[in-house]
């Protein structure tokens, strides 16, 4: 658990919220999000900085793409994004409101369905600074819709969210440190299977595209789910560390 973030969350927290229990949710598997919950999940920059000074690019990304992997659900639901600064200081929206799309995941030679939340955002150099001055930025994401259970098992709240750093022709994939659920009511956690397998690795097929403009189509290459979405630009994808 990361106490910066915890600290953050109950000083700065999700705009709209009063006082409420932030639970750990990292290391489980699923969870009941509810309506007016908030998942807050810290984005790290290092690996886009390392990469963006070795091929003489500036080291703070101007555009984020996420995408958090779950079961399949029923309804798209209705949720809103932010990305802000480690403390409080910058914060900005992703356009919304955003929905849950169907999706197909494969791992050891198996497939099943799987639904998916993406959200993309361009940013200015200077903006970006702010955010990532810290070397690391928060992604907010707020349940304006009703209940629901996500969760993609065996796989960890945390490693459903994969997270793509590009500027200039590079994209590289970050690393996801801590998931902190702050809940208005008693945290439930969940967990259920989509493929019975043993496999750890896997890809995504056949992913719509999220509705806001600039987004891309997502892929999960290598290790555990690595993400990187493609946008307008030329991009590559590094593996997730």
């Amino acid at each position: 658990m990361t106490l910066r973030l915890v600290l953050l969350l109950a000083t700065f927290g999700a705009r709209g919220l009063g006082a409420a229990p932030i639970v750990d949710v990292s290391r489980q598997a699923g969870i009941s999000f509810r309506t007016g919950d908030t998942l807050s999940f810290e984005i790290r920059s290092g690996s886009f900085g390392k990469n963006a000074l070795a091929f003489g690019l500036p080291i703070y990304p101007t555009e984020i793409s996420f995408a958090l992997v779950s079961g399949p659900l029923s309804g798209s639901g209705d949720f809103s994004a932010s990305l802000g600064s480690l403390d409080g200081t910058a914060l900005v929206d992703f356009s919304g409101p955003l929905g849950f799309h169907d999706g197909s995941f494969s791992v050891g030679g198996s497939r099943g369905a799987v639904s998916t939340l993406q959200g993309y955002l361009q940013l200015s150099p200077q903006l970006s600074q702010e955010l990532f001055g810290s070397g690391t930025a928060v992604l907010r994401l707020r349940n304006e819709g009703p209940d629901v259970t996500i969760g993609l098992d065996p796989y960890t709240i945390r490693q459903d969210l994969f997270v793509s750093l590009g500027g200039g022709p590079m994209t590289v994939g970050s690393i996801v440190d801590s998931a902190m659920l702050e809940s208005r009511g008693t945290l439930r956690a969940a967990s259920f299977s989509i493929l019975e397998t043993n496999g750890v690795s896997g890809t995504l097929e056949s992913l719509s595209v999220a509705p806001e403009p600039g987004s891309s189509e997502l892929f999960l290459a290598g290790g555990i789910l690595l993400c990187g979405i493609s946008g307008a630009l030329s991009r590559i994808s590094k593996r997730r560390k």
